[in-house]
Formats: C-alpha cells, structure tokens, sequence
C-alpha cells in the first residue's frame, strides 16, 4: 500500500509510487461489466444475481435497476437506453438519470439469436465514439473449436430498432478471437480488445513444456482497413516465451505465428496450415501478453483538467493521457499463477505502444501474484479516478493519484509480468529490431533519437553503436502486423473482407471441437470459468 494514501486502504496490495487503492463498495454477487456515464452514475452487472445495479452515496448503496434471465457481463448506456446482455440476447430499457426498478415489460429484445452457452458466455458490448454502431463479441465454445458462429465481434447499426436483429446478420468486424471479452474505443475512435488464448499446447518441436508461457493472450487492435479479418484462432497462436533455440532469443520473438499442433501442416478443404502461412495470413496481436493471465478488460485513460472542481480529487496524472489500462483476471489451471492485477500500456501521441509489454499499476503485494482479487472490468470517471470490478471477493475498488495531475508519474518498471521473466527474449528481439534499422537507415550523422521514453537499454545499445549512422525515431516500432488479402482459392487467406474466413466454411459441419487437447477431461478448468 502507498504511504501518500490518507485512509486505508486495501492492506495486500502493491501500487505504483504515489497511486492509492481502496475498496469502493463490497457485497456484491459476481459484478462483471462495468459503465460510469457522463453523470457521473456508476453501474455495473451484478452476475450472480442476472441484474443490474446502481452504485449510490459514494458506494455505500447498491441500487438494483434492471434484471433479465441470465444477465452476465455486457452494459452499456447510451441516447437514454440502458442495454445489457445475457449468453443469447442483448436487451434494453428506456432510462433516466436516477431511475431505479425499470420496468420489465418496457425491456426490449435488441439483438437475437446469440449463440448460447458453451464454456464462453459473456457478450461484451461497446458502442463507437460515433454512437452508430453497436459492437458485440462472442467467444469460442470451448477451448480449442471451429466454429464459424463464434470467436468473433459483430457490429449493428443502432438506426433502427424497430424489430430484433439476429447476432448472424450483423456485420463482421474480425474472426478468431477465442475469447475477446473486454473491447473499448482509444481516443482516435479505434476498437481495442483483450483476448485470452487457449491453452493445452504441445509443440514437440518447439520444445518441452512450452505450455507454461504460451501462447500468448493479446492486446489487439481492430482497424476499420483490416474489418472483416482473422486473428488467427483456433489455426494459429502467438508466441509468449519460447526456447531460445527454437523461437525466442534471435531466432523468432514474442509475438511471431505458429499453427496449432492440431492444424499444423494439416489440409482443411484444400488449404495448408503451417506457421509460415500463419504468418503471412493472420493479424499478430500488437502486445503478446504473459500467458495465462486471463485479460478481461480494456480501458483508456482520457485527461481532463479537473483540478479546480473540489469533489474531483485523485485523478491520475496528465501524462497517462490516451494509455491503456487492462484488467487481468488471473488464473492458475495447473500451472503457476499468473495475472491477478490492473497493467497499463504507455502509447505514443500515434496511438502506438511504446514498449512491447505492460506495466503493474495493481497486484498482489506477496510472494505469489494470487490473491482473492480478481479484476474483471475498469473504467475511469469524470475525475480521472479507476473503478475496477472484481469477482473474486465481488466488491468494487477504486484507485487514485496522490500527486499533482501535471507529476511525471514515473513508474516502478517491473520488467516483464509475473514470476518467470522473458526478458531474455524480448531484448534480442528489440535489438534485432534496431539492426534492422540501423542498417537499413546508413548515413553521416544521426539527426533523430529515440523517444525518451523507450526502454533505457535501447538509448545505451545505440549510443555504443551509432558512430556515423542514422536512425529514425523508433517510439512505435513493434512486430509487423501483416495485411490482409483479397480471397482467391488455394490461398490459405484467414484475413479477407469478407463474411466467413476460408476455413470455416462447411469445415466440421459448423463446428469441430478438440477442447480436451491437454487430457485433463476439465475443458476450460480455472482458465476460464464460465468467463
């Protein structure tokens, strides 16, 4: 806990210097989703008890507000609707500032036809900055399933609600996402999401017991260029942390493609799966996150002066304007724990990271990151202040900046998250990176450095190196995402514009699973819960 807190606040955990947490409201039954609305009202979806409820008098009263069959996740508030969703349906109801007990026979069925059930029943839903569209995602059924009616986002033109829409008929925005569960707009209007990856993998000739740090679950990024794209699930995975003689130090990296052991070097309806075709076909995530650590919500951070306004205290700093912030669930699923905290992403004025992992705002203060915490959703309010759900205890907490909003806020980096460290992997990675440029980039003198900002062992490998070269800035270099392609046949092309991916269609009949890959019998276990 930080010694600037002037209350108590939540004994066990670690927070960046100057950053103070504590238990907002308590009692509750599995909140999940999330919403603070310009008014400054906080709700969220009470899972355990299908409704949901109104944070009042500073948290101290939990007002229930709206309920349906099997509400579990999704809600969103906008043009005087509230909409929240269950496994099969996304509802709404008429809303005013400070109504309670809305009335069910006023509930409308807005989109229907949600595939239901499966080990992945939430139902995210975002709207654009535009407020036209409506995003919807769907998870996979299990752990590692074809199936062309999930693992995917729909979006829906909210014009017209005169009748239900079917979830089959919205348009698709990307395809193989095993479990993309918290989606969120940046500051430009650009879709993020968090995926959590499948687990049980056995790559023989990848090394033993890669399981562990692979794959990879992802911080994604959704360009309205690239619509209609994959993501690689279930074909293909992104690499965590691999032996340094088979991916990993100098060779591949964290981040690069390889095909599921089950599709590797498979044909399916005429079409190769193998990781050079991943590779040239499927979308890399723009962070690989520690494996295992179960993201479940996204979030950016936009600043406001609201120094002046006395019941505004606490807000995080200016320079944390436009970052991410992500909620990691945690998980533990037979390995080592993993996840359990809030991690923030510093991004560029481009809206590009600026290091190739996230760093700890959150987590437990112990010798192991598991704890009873489970951070599912995060939002910030007016104020600048995070609220964070969590299913673990079922409270609400909330984080707050002791300092001055224009402090550096300089964070306590803790290199690469929870117990065992790649490190050793992404510095080669990174350096290979900055060969690359360096010698593509050959001239008398440099007339451009790196952004200050950048990991300091960059700035030392390129003094050492830089005598009478020149470099480019490198504030947003990261892995190449590759582009998507117009489908022809005989391509393995898993990114086209167009409504299924290449694979999916008629394969298994619809849908084929494989989700005990590791024998256990536990389908998903801890990892997802119902999730």
């Amino acid at each position: 806990m930080s010694s600037t807190c002037q209350f108590v606040g939540i004994f066990d955990a670690w927070l960046q210097p100057g950053f103070c947490a504590e238990t907002y409201t308590t009692g509750l039954a599995k909140p999940r989703g999330l919403h603070i609305s310009g008014d400054g009202e906080i709700f969220l979806v009470e899972s355990g008890m299908s409704r949901v409820v109104r944070l009042d008098d500073d948290g101290k009263t939990i007002t229930p507000i709206a309920n349906a069959s099997n509400l579990n996740h999704g809600i969103e508030l906008l043009g005087g609707y509230l909409y929240a969703s269950s496994d099969t349906t996304v509802y709404r109801w008429s809303y005013m500032t400070g109504q309670n007990n809305l009335n069910d026979t006023a509930r409308q069925s807005v989109i229907v036809g949600i595939p239901p059930g499966g080990d992945h029943t939430t139902r995210t839903l975002a709207f654009d900055k535009a407020s036209i569209w409506l995003y919807v995602s769907i998870g996979s059924s299990g752990n590692v399933v074809v199936d062309n009616t999930r693992s995917r986002i729909h979006r829906f033109n909210i014009a017209d609600w005169d009748r239900p829409k079917n979830f089959g008929g919205g348009e698709l925005v990307a395809a193989g996402l095993r479990d993309a569960v918290g989606l969120a707009f940046d500051d430009s209007g650009v879709l993020w999401g968090v995926e959590s990856s499948a687990y049980g993998l056995d790559r023989e000739d990848l090394g033993v017991n890669i399981q562990e740090d692979n794959p990879a679950d992802e911080l994604n990024r959704f360009r309205m260029d690239q619509k209609g794209q994959h993501w690689g699930y279930p074909y293909c995975w992104s690499e965590y942390c691999l032996p340094a003689t088979k991916g990993g130090s100098g060779i591949k990296g964290v981040g690069t493609l390889w095909a599921w052991q089950n599709y590797n070097y498979q044909t399916i309806q005429g079409v190769q799966v193998n990781d050079a075709s991943c590779r040239e076909k499927t979308n890399q995530p723009v962070i690989s996150l520690p494996a295992r650590s179960v993201p479940l919500g996204i979030t950016f951070y936009k600043w406001q002066d609201m120094s002046q306004v006395a019941s505004c205290k606490g807000g995080f700093p200016q320079i944390m304007d436009k970052w991410a912030f992500l909620a990691f669930h945690g998980s533990t699923s037979g390995y080592s724990a993993t996840g359990y905290k809030v991690v923030f992403v510093p991004l560029d004025d481009n809206g590009n990271p600026t290091r190739a992992y996230p760093i700890d705002l959150f987590r437990h203060d112990g010798d192991t990151p598991e704890w009873d915490i489970r951070p599912v959703s995060l939002q910030f309010d007016r104020c600048g202040r995070l609220f964070i759900t969590e299913d673990g205890i079922g409270s609400v907490i909330k984080i707050t900046y002791s300092g001055a909003y224009t402090d550096q806020a300089n964070p306590v980096d803790n290199g690469v998250a929870d117990g065992k460290s790649c490190l050793n992997v992404l510095d080669p990675q990174l350096d290979a990176r900055l060969d690359a440029q360096l010698d593509a980039q050959l001239d008398d003198r440099l007339d451009a450095r790196l952004d200050d900002r950048l990991d300091a062992r960059l700035d030392a490998r390129l003094d050492a190196r830089l005598d009478d070269r020149h470099v480019v800035p490198l504030k947003s270099q990261r892995p190449t995402r590759r582009p998507g392609a117009s489908l022809t046949d005989g391509d393995l092309d898993i990114t086209k514009n167009a409504e299924e991916p290449a694979f999916f269609n008629g394969y298994g009949g619809g849908h084929d699973s494989i989700a005990d890959v590791d024998g256990n019998n536990d389908d998903d276990g801890d990892l997802d819960e119902q999730i």
